[in-house]
């Protein structure tokens, strides 16, 4: 269900999500009520571990949510995190549950694990796996999708199939950049032995990763264009660039197709971009975006009973439409299109996502757009959230109410 863009006009889906604000309100207040034993807990005064309740109301939320508590490093107290681990998609409802958080005394609540030192990432990974960091090293490249690549060479590697020796090094280097740089901006991760490095002085102590992939970050946002002042005809790319796609399904009459699963034919103007957001992994805006601008698309149903060219002159006048009055707004711009089986697409970077709404909306009332028309986002965080661009609109295929 939606948390970003909640539509209270949709009665199933408002009440279902009043039932899990329900559920997380009574996770705070029994938070609050069992405070003084948890406390007494982590100072070693009680035995009695407080894991079975909070994971119990936690996973009446969401079975998917993880927690962890650490000790707060600039003040006194504690700080509890709220994580979806892998299942990116629960961002928006780790931040519900944050917002309505009580302010409790000696505690702070967050979604990320902030980076650690090198000492805690030692700590870790020896209470976690057995291993060590001890006398590793890393090399850092930037990859595909304006990712960092790391590879960490250590002693204790026998090859680079070491799955052991993989995962001590994920978890030494995830404790060292924190949860938001692994999330957005990590693409891959091997190991090596420390036998296999190049030369000495090719790589770098792993207690400087966070360093060096900041770095490396920071000539990345650099190298980006500045939207606001790109040629909206040509794009970032400078021209257009026609593609043609393999669907990932091909019988639109049987099977309504997630996402852009359908797409025939595309047009972009950012091929890198175009790449990386239809190129599987996860998708994050920031790693293409100097000013904050988010990457998303629509995704509008055509009459099958129509003759092709009208269903690429309609999406062709609709571009047009979007084109003129975001960038009249200065809140977005047009990077490209397609054409599925089932969908026409148009793709979009928007600057204010919330002032953008009621622009695409106007344009779609205009351009008579059917009842299934959507905005959609190629984010990780907000793949389950979407916007119907005509009122009563369902639910898009492949999202889970």
């Amino acid at each position: 269900m939606r948390w970003v863009f909640p539509d209270d006009n949709d009665k199933e889906e408002a009440a279902a999500r009043q039932a899990v604000i329900s559920r997380i309100d009574a996770w705070w207040e029994h938070f609050v009520r069992r405070i003084d034993d948890l406390n007494a807990f982590l100072r070693g005064a009680s035995e009695v571990d407080p894991g079975d309740w909070m994971a119990e109301k936690l996973h009446a939320i969401d079975p998917r949510l993880l927690l962890a508590i650490r000790m707060n490093m600039t003040k006194p107290g504690y700080r509890l995190v709220i994580m979806p681990d892998a299942e990116m998609q629960l961002r928006p409802l780790v931040d519900e549950m944050l917002r309505r958080a009580p302010a409790v005394e000696g505690w702070e609540f967050d979604a990320h694990r902030l980076p650690d030192d090198m000492e805690m990432a030692e700590a870790t990974v020896a209470v976690r796996t057995g291993g060590s960091l001890v006398g590793a090293e890393f090399s850092a490249a930037i990859g595909e999708g304006n990712r960092v690549d790391l590879r960490v060479f250590s002693p204790d590697c026998a090859s680079r199939n070491d799955r052991e020796a993989w995962h001590t090094a994920f978890l030494g280097v995830q404790t060292l950049l924190g949860d938001a740089v692994m999330e957005a901006w990590i693409g891959q991760l091997d190991v090596a032995p420390l036998t296999a490095r190049k030369r000495k002085g090719s790589t770098l102590p792993l207690s400087q990763v966070a360093e060096r992939v900041q770095s490396l970050i920071e000539g990345i946002r650099r190298q980006l264009p500045d939207l606001s002042t790109v040629d909206p005809e040509t794009g970032p790319d400078g021209n257009v660039t026609m593609l043609e796609v393999t669907p990932e399904t091909t019988d639109a009459d049987e099977e309504d197709p997630a996402e852009q699963m359908d797409l025939l034919l595309a047009s972009t103007s950012w091929m890198a971009l175009w790449e990386s957001t239809h190129g599987g992994g996860l998708f994050a805006s920031e790693r293409f975006s100097r000013n904050g601008d988010r990457f998303c698309y629509l995704k509008l149903e055509w009459v099958r009973e129509i003759e092709l060219q009208d269903v690429v002159d309609w999406r062709a006048s609709i571009e047009d439409a979007l084109q003129t009055a975001l960038g009249a707004a200065n809140c977005g711009l047009l990077l490209g299109g397609g054409l599925g089986g089932r969908y026409v697409y148009i793709e979009l970077a928007l600057r204010d996502v919330q002032r953008a709404i009621p622009i695409i909306r106007q344009v779609a009332e205009w351009k008579q757009v059917p009842m299934r028309s959507w905005l959609l986002f190629h984010d990780a965080q907000w793949r389950n959230e979407w916007v119907g661009l005509v009122p009563g609109a369902p639910t898009p295929p492949g999202i889970p109410f």
